[in-house]
């Protein structure tokens, strides 16, 4: 990272947010869409913009064990603001067979023990069941593996990041006698009914929302009842962004608000670009305006339209800010998921701010954040 392009962010000590669901590891943040590459990877930019809007720390979860041990790389890049998580995902638990069992799991243990003694990972995960892809692992297979992961999580000491997909029953039959055994846990990107919350929360859960939690009419009253002193929020980036289509989506409003409070910033650099006058050619692509994103104050382009930013006239919010990036989620999309929990619970954004991140900080294990400013 160049030194020309670091600058000090303002920290807002009323906002502060931590996202305890992003995927790094995915093709997208590296400029990469359906295996053909688009643009270079963004990763600083995708921080820069999440630092911009008071989101204080990050979970990397990892979904194998090789994504795990990148995860942990990458989030040591990053001291005290990045952490992750170590373990294999109901969906890649296929990868593990009776011939490769014993080595895997002892290399899974090993990396969770080293990367909890580093202070980078703070929770195992992320595991669980997910019934609606069996097509990628059947039951039988996910449930062995659940719980031999449960013995590992264990013996390590971690609390659980845990995956739960129209598979309650079951969930909860697996993991009800390891309860008395592990530090607690969090069931991320909920998006159960509830009955299902209430017998997730009488087993002590924190549960985790994020935008695939507010998608419909039903998915909002289950997120109303959620307690305080059990929510956690997270993007689950680049997956999970909250769309126009969804039930959630009207409870939106633009920057500058509660959840994105202003950031002071020359005028000109946050303007709407103007349209074309009539009777002009119509420009190129590279030639046209760049729009801002309905919500925030960053330009938002198509993945193949990434090469009019330019890198040379950047600016921390505004037009000529590195652009967010179409259907792409990521943490600086924090403060909606809020905004919306926010309107849902009739409570102040700075209640369920607060309690967000004390639960996070308090299950995870990490320090407070009380400096003025971040330097990017």
């Amino acid at each position: 990272m160049s030194t020309d392009r670091k600058q000090s962010i303002p920290f807002n000590k009323s906002i502060k947010y931590f996202d305890i669901g992003v995927n790094f590891t995915d093709p997208m943040f590296h400029g990469e869409y359906n295996g053909k590459p688009a643009h270079p990877s963004d990763i600083e930019d995708v921080i820069l913009r999440a630092k911009t809007f008071n989101v204080r720390g990050m979970l990397l979860t990892g979904s194998s064990l090789e994504e795990s041990r990148t995860t942990l790389n990458i989030a040591n890049s990053y001291p005290n603001y990045l952490y992750s998580t170590v373990g294999v995902h109901p969906c890649s638990v296929n990868e593990i067979n009776s011939e490769n069992e014993s080595q895997y799991l002892d290399n899974l243990k090993e990396l969770a023990i080293s990367g909890k003694k580093s202070g980078i990972v703070k929770a195992f995960g992320e595991i669980g069941l997910d019934y609606d892809r069996l097509h990628y692992t059947p039951k039988d297979h996910q449930c062995k593996y659940f719980q031999k992961q449960l013995d590992i999580a264990i013996e390590v000491g971690l609390p659980l990041f845990l995956h739960m997909r129209a598979a309650n029953d079951d969930f909860i039959q697996i993991i009800k006698p390891y309860l008395s055994k592990i530090p607690n846990g969090v069931v991320h990107s909920f998006t159960g009914t509830e009955d299902e919350l209430k017998k997730l929360l009488d087993l002590g859960f924190y549960i985790g929302v994020n935008g695939c939690s507010l998608k419909t009419e039903e998915n909002l009253k289950v997120v109303s009842q959620i307690p305080l002193d059990r929510l956690m929020i997270e993007t689950d980036a680049p997956w999970c962004e909250i769309r126009k289509t969804h039930a959630g989506y009207k409870y939106l409003t633009s920057y500058p608000n509660e959840t994105y409070p202003l950031v002071i910033t020359p005028q000109s650099e946050i303007s709407t670009p103007s349209t074309p006058s009539s009777g002009t050619s119509t420009p190129s692509k590279k030639q046209q305006p760049i729009k801002l994103d309905p919500i925030l104050p960053f330009p938002l382009l198509k993945k193949e339209h990434y090469e009019r930013f330019n890198i040379n006239e950047r600016t921390l919010i505004g037009e000529k800010s590195a652009p967010l990036i179409k259907s792409r989620n990521e943490p600086v999309h924090i403060g909606q998921v809020v905004e919306i929990i926010a309107n849902l619970q009739n409570e102040s954004v700075e209640n369920v701010v607060k309690s967000a991140w004390k639960n996070s900080l308090d299950l995870f294990k990490i320090d407070d954040v009380d400096e003025e400013f971040f330097t990017y």
